[in-house]
């Protein structure tokens, strides 16, 4: 028989072991075991997400909870404002739900709900494209952040030549062409402008000569992503759109809720009237009631 002792030495116990043997000399046996806990995974835990819903609260007041779908990985794509992936510090979250498919948020705020999207971005776009007398030229300004689902629906009209996209954070483009709509990133007619907002865009493109300035037939953008993605003047903003916009062209864009924001939707028709020589007002169907505006340079 044999004693046995047992030394700790940082994570490892040296376990050592006295054994006799039967011409009575003992042989001293040293055993290293690790003392080290298995390795657990700790469940990633994400912003607004609890108990399978995840909630957030709107511009104008709400809160808004959707559950997720169940059984299966219901974060499909996550950037959070701590990590170097968006230099712009955007939080970026793609998830799956169960009563609304695929749903973009970003900075909390939804962008893009695959189950009824379509009502929305639609209107948004061929109402403007349709009542345009020949649309060429498209401007896109902030459509990364809505699935791709705007360059979709311009994608449908064949009498497009062109088609700018202006995202600023080149991640939200690349989360959308990975999870939503995809394949329209791959139309020929599409160029894609990141690492640049739309107020520098915009006045790059209308710095130069006045016929290379008024290239786009139509502009499309929405006006609450416009405000919030520079502290830009709003009225210097509203003259660059119009100086962009070729004779006759149409400016369309997302402007609130008009049950919860009549006074902002009230100053931007004053605003854009200041400027435009027709601005009226639309509305879609969906659930946060989207509300539009139409503002057309020259008669």
């Amino acid at each position: 028989m044999g004693a046995a002792e047992s030394r700790h030495h940082g994570n490892k116990f040296v376990i050592i072991k006295n054994q006799k043997e039967h011409d009575g000399s003992s042989i001293v046996k040293a055993e290293v075991v690790s003392s080290s806990s298995p390795t657990i995974t700790k469940k990633q835990e994400y912003k607004n997400i609890d108990n399978g819903w995840f909630t957030t609260q709107s511009s104008i007041g709400q809160k808004i909870s959707i559950a997720l779908k169940k059984n299966q990985k219901a974060v499909l794509y996550h950037c959070d404002t701590s990590t170097d992936v968006s230099k712009y510090h955007q939080s970026i979250m793609i998830i799956e739900t169960l009563s609304y498919g695929k749903v973009l948020v970003v900075d909390d705020t939804i962008r893009y709900t695959q189950k009824d999207e379509h009502a929305y971005h639609e209107m948004l776009v061929h109402v403007p494209l349709y009542s345009h007398r020949r649309p060429r030229n498209v401007l896109i300004l902030g459509g990364g952040g809505y699935g791709g689902a705007i360059i979709r629906e311009v994608c449908r009209h064949a009498n497009v030549e062109t088609i700018t996209l202006v995202e600023m954070d080149p991640v939200v483009v690349n989360a959308t062409k990975r999870h939503l709509n995809g394949g329209v990133w791959l139309d020929p007619r599409l160029t894609v402008v990141t690492d640049q907002s739309a107020i520098k865009y915009l006045s790059s493109q209308t710095s130069t000569t006045a016929s290379s300035s008024s290239m786009y037939d139509v502009i499309i953008m929405n006006e609450h992503v416009m405000m919030s993605e520079t502290s830009h003047d709003p009225k210097k903003f509203c003259q660059l759109t119009h100086k962009a916009l070729s004779t006759n062209g149409i400016l369309c864009s997302a402007v609130g809720n008009f049950w919860f924001e009549e006074q902002h939707i009230t100053s931007t028709i004053h605003r854009y009237a200041q400027q435009y020589d027709m601005v009226e007002f639309a509305s879609t169907s969906i659930q946060t009631n989207m509300g539009l505006l139409l503002m057309q340079k020259g008669p």
